[in-house]
């Protein structure tokens, strides 16, 4: 059951579980509602259709799991400090959180964007440049 559980395709998230032994894995779906409770999200800006900015208080070390689509270009930051995001449930995205209170940033910054920033502006550029050396 999806909503009370996550897949996650990578392994090395392992290393982030307090028991490394997969064959308990269901322990952890047991005690999802409980970790619910106790992790609470203090503040969350979606504003921006771009970025996400959440306030999050850590009881239990968890992954977040954010439930709109996974796509490239998506960077995250805890506390000012960048993080790997992890592909949830084939579609999601996921970070991993420790105790403790957290600032989370998410920003979508697809290579793309900055692809077509550039020749846009060397674009710019080049008629700019062609339009000064008609009029001179």
């Amino acid at each position: 059951d999806l909503r009370k559980s996550a897949y996650v395709a990578s392994e090395d998230i392992l290393r982030y579980l307090p028991n490394k032994n997969i064959s308990n894995s269901y322990d952890y779906i047991a005690h999802f509602n409980y970790i619910q409770k106790k992790n609470s999200i203090k503040r969350a800006d979606f504003s921006d259709p771009n970025s996400i900015k959440l306030g999050i208080d850590i009881k239990i070390p968890s992954l977040l799991v954010i439930t709109d689509v996974w796509y490239p270009g998506w960077k995250a930051w805890i506390d000012g400090k960048k993080t790997k995001i992890y592909r949830v449930n084939y579609c999601q995205r996921g970070i991993i959180l420790n105790k403790g209170y957290h600032k989370v940033y998410l920003s979508f910054m697809p290579l793309d964007w900055y692809i077509g920033l550039f020749v846009s502006l060397a674009a710019f550029a080049i008629m700019t440049f062609l339009l000064v050396v008609e009029f001179l």
